[in-house]
């Protein structure tokens, strides 16, 4: 993978981390559950220092984060659907839309993790641990049924490809 390719694909990480970062904030204003806004409150934040984490990375490898941008588009849509539900829907199904659009911003992260050279997969690989870890905390403010990666698709704390199954 050449230099070019590797800050496309940084890029379009940095825009799930903008959208998550935004998402979680948005959800957050449109739940009661203290417990829930501040898992919120606290991913967001999460998100938006993985963004910036990234967006370190472009710099180091001579790209600009917003000149090199690369559209994603892929969880853009799911994100604005969240903000709407945020607005009037139960905490519930604001829950269920957040493990949804966690799982694809996961499987973002993995598919990055199978291209990206080694130096800079370090930083995904501890990026996708950590969401990978608010997700499954999520789910446990969710209960039954969860989205779970199955055990045999786990790998040195990343995940290695595999769509979650749903767990009661």
């Amino acid at each position: 993978m050449n230099r070019d390719e590797v800050i496309r694909k940084l890029t379009c990480l940095i825009d799930v981390c903008q959208d998550g970062e935004d998402c979680c904030y948005v959800a957050a204003q449109g739940v009661v559950s203290p417990a829930f806004e501040a898992l919120l409150m606290a991913h967001s934040s999460q998100w938006g220092d993985f963004a910036e984490q990234l967006a370190d990375m472009v710099t180091i490898l001579g790209g600009d984060p917003d000149l090199d941008h690369y559209p994603m588009g892929v969880a853009g849509q799911g994100w604005a659907e969240l903000k709407s539900m945020a607005q009037g829907s139960s905490e519930s199904a604001i829950l269920h839309e957040c493990l949804r659009l966690e799982a694809e911003a996961l499987q973002i992260y993995q598919e990055a993790l199978e291209v990206l050279p080694t130096p800079v997969s370090r930083m995904v690989v501890r990026q996708s641990r950590l969401l990978d870890e608010t997700y499954q905390a999520m789910g446990m403010l969710c209960g039954p049924p969860v989205l779970e990666w199955p055990q045999s698709q786990r790998r040195e704390g990343y995940l290695s490809g595999e769509n979650p199954r749903v767990v009661s």
